[in-house]
């Protein structure tokens, strides 16, 4: 079947259209010059005989050429700066193998393949982003994979009549429903699909041509009684495989505990631990399909978020406005609006400002506060639209 679509191209309109950062999904799906039957032998001698030819390898390498959007690295921007509002802790998941030099950027050739079994308008699939094509990794991929991961642990801790290895057991078992949940309740971690980092990958694109070779077709078939022979003809298989690196993110609700300590509190504690177990699954179990063969094998890098200490200052200086009490109000709100003064300049001012007003708010003072000049320069500050 010929594609309507690529008809619809004649080639100085389809170079011209390559030029304006085409959906490479939609490519991927919908531009197959043509699509033979798999029965079709003809078709498959000549993917044998000369694959630069093939339609399908055709195909594979127009998609693996197309650039990310310049609209997918606003995306990319936005969707930071969103992990940072809900305190996430971020990671730099990058696919390991050979690593070289080119221009000045360091890339690696190592390769992952998510979504090989995805439907297709090939044999093979992979995971694009819906809105710009890009490769990512999805949450529930990146979950299941520590699940896994942690069941093994699970299944060597075993209790074998030793007090300490059933003690050992019943520790992973509660961590492992604090994490991931059980039937009565949900997991405590929330893993957030990880997008691709714009730039990184192999001559910084994310998308790289592959090739599965099968050696006896008729062999590897479902009741087949053919034996391999050293005369069947080698079948290439062409995919599309990914590379770079990928922004990984965790979270967890805000809690106050007993156990929280100058080290950390408990959500920290249960956001590290999660990301060192995604960290081991990630290194020696690897994501996605083709691990055996060396695929999908990622290192895992916390990303320190920058140092700011006026930042700091104020987000310590919100929690303590929304810890006092209202009777003490009064006598303590002031403090902060000195501190709000010292940092008046700085972006997050803003949020300082308005935890202060709200407090007043919430706690019924506004009739004695409100004529006093800090919460007038307050308002102020805050504008007209906030009254």
């Amino acid at each position: 079947m010929t594609s309507g679509l690529r008809n619809c191209f004649k080639s100085p309109l389809l170079e011209e259209y390559l030029k304006h950062q085409p959906h490479a999904g939609l490519w991927h799906d919908k531009f197959l010059s043509n699509q033979e039957s798999k029965d079709d032998t003809k078709s498959r001698q000549l993917e044998s005989g000369d694959n630069n030819k093939s339609p399908r390898m055709t195909l594979v390498k127009e998609v693996a050429d197309i650039v990310v959007p310049d609209a997918y690295t606003s995306f990319y921007d936005r969707w930071k700066e969103a992990l940072g509002a809900v305190d996430a802790k971020c990671f730099e998941a990058t696919v390991t193998g050979r690593v070289i030099s080119t221009g000045g950027r360091t890339t690696t050739t190592g390769r992952l393949i998510v979504g090989l079994g995805m439907e297709s308008v090939l044999e093979t699939g992979i995971a694009l982003h819906h809105t710009y094509g890009v490769p990512y990794l999805p949450g529930s991929a990146l979950k299941g994979l520590t699940t896994s991961y942690m069941q093994r642990i699970r299944e060597k801790l075993k209790p074998a009549g030793e007090q300490a290895d059933a003690a050992a057991y019943e520790q992973i078992n509660q961590a492992y429903k604090v994490i991931f949940g059980d039937t009565d309740d949900a997991g405590y971690i929330t893993f957030f699909d990880a997008l691709y980092i714009p730039g990184t990958g192999y001559n910084g694109q994310p998308l790289h041509p592959d090739i599965i070779t099968v050696h006896h077709q008729e062999y590897y078939q479902h009741g087949s009684k053919a034996a391999p022979a050293d005369w069947d003809s080698p079948i290439p298989v062409p995919f599309l495989s990914a590379t770079g690196s990928y922004l990984v993110a965790l979270a967890a609700p805000d809690i106050k505990a007993a156990s929280d300590t100058k080290e950390g509190s408990e959500r920290e504690q249960w956001l590290s631990s999660a990301g060192s177990l995604l960290r081991a699954a990630l290194k020696h179990m690897g994501i996605g399909a083709k691990t055996s063969s060396g695929y999908g094998r990622m290192d895992l890098d916390e990303i320190k978020p920058p140092v700011d200490p006026l930042a700091r200052r104020i987000q310590g200086s919100i929690k303590e406005v929304n810890a006092i009490g209202n009777h003490a109000v009064s006598g303590q709100i002031q403090n902060h609006f000195h501190i709000w003064r010292q940092v008046k300049d700085h972006p997050k001012s803003n949020d300082l400002a308005l935890a202060i007003v709200q407090k007043v708010r919430s706690a019924g003072k506004e009739g004695t506060e409100g004529q006093k000049p800090y919460y007038k320069e307050l308002l102020a500050f805050l504008g007209s639209n906030f009254a």
